[in-house]
C-alpha cells in the first residue's frame, strides 16, 4: 500500500464535535469516544495509552478521526488498538514513553513478534502510513520508506477451516446434529424460551452474523397467503453485514 507522505507537518487541532462516515456523533477531545453505529457499540479509550508524549497522543487521536470518517467504525477501533498493542509492546521493551515512531521503534516491534502475530505490524503499517500523509507529527519519514520496502508476514487466513481445527474451525455434521438435538430437547421441557428457541434455529439454517440477526426488524419478516394452495408462505429478508461502504440495513 503506498500513500504519500505530507510534504510537513501540521498542528493537530480537533474539533468539539464530529461525525462518522455514517452520521454518529462523538467528541473527539474526549478521553473516550464512546457511540452506537447501528447494532454496533464503539468504546475508543484513549486514556489506555499511557505510554506516549502528548502530541503522540493528539496525532494518534486525528488519525483514528480520519478513519471514522473515512472507513467503518469497526475499522478504526481495530486500528487503535494495533496502536495501542504497539505502543503498549515498546514501553515493555524501552522502559520509557513512546514520543515518535521511526525505524527503531518499527524494528523492535516487529522484533518483539512471533511468526503468528508478525501480521499485526503488517495491518499496523497502513495506520503508520495515514498518519505520516495527514502531515501530524510522530511518525518519522524514514519509518515508513521502511515499511515500504519491508517485507511482513499476513495473517493465516482460512487456517482453522482448512485445518477443521476442532477448537477455531467450523462444526461437523455430528456436532451440528447434537446442537439441534439439544436445542429441539431445552424447548420440548420448557428450560429454553420459545425467542432463544427461534435464535439459535435461524443462526444454524442461515449461518447469519450476529450483527445481522440484531439488525432485524419485524417489518423483514413477510407473510403471503395462498388462494391457490390455501396456504401460507413466510420469507425472512435478512440485512447485509460487512459490506463496504454500506450503512446499517443498506441492503
Amino acid at each position: 500500500m503506498t500513500i504519500e507522505l505530507a510534504a510537513r507537518h501540521r498542528p493537530v487541532v480537533l474539533p468539539v464535535s464530529a461525525q462518522t462516515r455514517f452520521g454518529s456523533i462523538f467528541r473527539p477531545r474526549s478521553k473516550t469516544w464512546v457511540f452506537r453505529e447501528g447494532v454496533q457499540y464503539i468504546s475508543i479509550n484513549f486514556a489506555l495509552l499511557d505510554c506516549v508524549d502528548d502530541i503522540v497522543l493528539q496525532s494518534l487521536k486525528a488519525t483514528i478521526l480520519w478513519y471514522l470518517e473515512n472507513w467503518a467504525p469497526s475499522t478504526a477501533d481495530t486500528m487503535f488498538k494495533h496502536f495501542l498493542h504497539m505502543f503498549r509492546t515498546l514501553k515493555t521493551i524501552t522502559g520509557a514513553d513512546c514520543e515518535s515512531i521511526g525505524v527503531a521503534e518499527i524494528l523492535n516491534y516487529k522484533a518483539a513478534l512471533s511468526d503468528r502475530t508478525e501480521w499485526y505490524l503488517g495491518s499496523l503499517a497502513s495506520g503508520i502510513k495515514r498518519w505520516g500523509a495527514l502531515g501530524y507529527p510522530g511518525v518519522e519519514k524514514e519509518a515508513v520508506v521502511l515499511l515500504n520496502e519491508m517485507r511482513i508476514k499476513g495473517g493465516r487466513k482460512g487456517e482453522p477451516v482448512r485445518t477443521m481445527c476442532p477448537i477455531t474451525g467450523p462444526f461437523s455434521e455430528i456436532e451440528y446434529e447434537a446442537i439441534i438435538s439439544r436445542l429441539n430437547g431445552a424447548y420440548g421441557n420448557k428450560s429454553l424460551n420459545r425467542e432463544d428457541y427461534l435464535i439459535g434455529l435461524l443462526f444454524i439454517t442461515l449461518g447469519a452474523r450476529p450483527s445481522q440477526i440484531a439488525s432485524l426488524k419485524i417489518c423483514d419478516l413477510t407473510v403471503k397467503e395462498s388462494s391457490v394452495s390455501r396456504g401460507v408462505s413466510y420469507s425472512l429478508s435478512v440485512p447485509r453485514a460487512k459490506q463496504r461502504g454500506e450503512i446499517t440495513r443498506g441492503s
